[in-house]
């Protein structure tokens, strides 16, 4: 018996601890899929990097950069000056200032010694130029001993050449430069992006659900309806009313309390309405507008009122059960209107 008991236990136990690891894996499984999600999402992992690359330049490598930009920026106030100089070309002065900023930022990745012009690598002017003869170029230009003397017994003509040759090889070499600082702005922009991607989406969507809606039905649709008055006859259809182009559905004389009204035929229950003004006339002739209900045709109660002008006008109610519905004006005026629905 002993031995039987110990064997069931063995027999029993493993099954029950691979029973209780296997739903501990399943459910570690979701959570560390879900966290590399959000890790992608919030781009941790190469922001993460971007910033590490940053970190590690050096104060020296740092002042490096801010002397090339200035070099630059100089350079580009001495080419195209807000007032050319009397005494010739500044070209020759604006080549120096970008070859400075060429070496300042070729400083930043240990392969030139300095601004005396000594050149102890050529592994950024492969970053900057496209191709070999521009690379043969620079480097001529770089081991010049004396390149102030230089560009100055050039022709204007040559000095403005150089000038712009060593400005785009200097703005390049500093946009490679530029690339950790880049990237960590591209990466904090992008999670704002997919920050407000989710909502924008949801937004989206909720408006073409709201626009591919099916619109409410028309309980007054083909129902008998009457006026006040008749000032002249209307063609809806046509867009005509009384010989002129409109697309009113009636036109009452002016009058005190001019109104319209359906007929639905049988007690309705409605909660909502959509009526339309006339886009082509004078839209204050229709407010103060009231909505009435009656059950006997004799006997109205207001439901509704707009007191300020409109396009359209959607009221809401609770919900009615009446067989009349009445639009009405409570003071002298023409009523016509373009569009008159009852809504479920």
């Amino acid at each position: 018996m002993a031995n039987g008991t110990v064997e069931g236990a063995d027999t029993v136990a493993p099954e029950q601890a691979s029973g209780s690891t296997q739903g501990s894996v399943r459910r570690s499984v979701p959570v560390g899929g879900l966290r590399r999600v959000l890790r992608w999402f919030w781009c941790v992992d190469r922001l993460r990097d971007a910033r590490a690359a940053l970190a590690s330049r050096s104060a020296e490598q740092l002042e490096s950069f801010r002397r090339a930009r200035l070099a630059l920026e100089v350079g580009d106030q001495v080419l195209d000056p807000v007032r050319q100089s009397r005494y010739g070309s500044t070209a020759g002065h604006a080549a120096g200032l970008f070859r400075e900023a060429l070496c300042w930022g070729a400083e930043m990745t240990q392969s030139h010694a300095g601004v005396d012009g000594s050149v102890q690598g050529h592994a950024w002017m492969h970053e900057v130029c496209p191709e070999p003869e521009q690379e043969v170029a620079l480097e001529r230009l770089m081991s010049l001993p004396d390149p102030t003397a230089f560009f100055a017994t050039l022709e204007p003509e040559a000095q403005q050449r150089t000038a712009l040759f060593l400005r785009g090889c200097a703005v390049r070499l500093l946009e490679v430069q530029e690339r950790p600082y880049r990237t960590v702005q591209q990466l904090l922009a992008l999670r704002v992006v997919r920050l407000a991607l989710p909502p924008l989406v949801l937004a989206v969507v909720l408006l073409g659900a709201w626009l591919s809606a099916p619109e409410k039905p028309d309980l007054a649709a083909g129902k008998p309806w009457r006026t006040s008055s008749v000032f002249a006859e209307c063609k809806p259809a046509e867009g005509l009313c009384g010989g002129v182009r409109t697309l009113i559905k009636f036109h009452t004389k002016y009058e005190n309390n001019p109104w319209f009204e359906y007929d639905l035929g049988a007690a309705t229950r409605f909660s909502s309405m959509t009526i339309r003004d006339r886009a082509d006339a004078d839209q204050g002739r229709a407010v103060p507008l009231i909505v009435e209900v009656s059950d006997d045709g004799q006997s109205y109660r207001e439901i509704a009122r707009r007191e300020r002008d409109f396009d359209v006008w959607r009221p809401t109610f609770a919900t009615q059960q009446a067989r009349f519905v009445r639009l009405r004006v409570p003071r002298p005026t023409y009523l016509h209107l373009e569009e008159i629905k009852v809504h479920p």
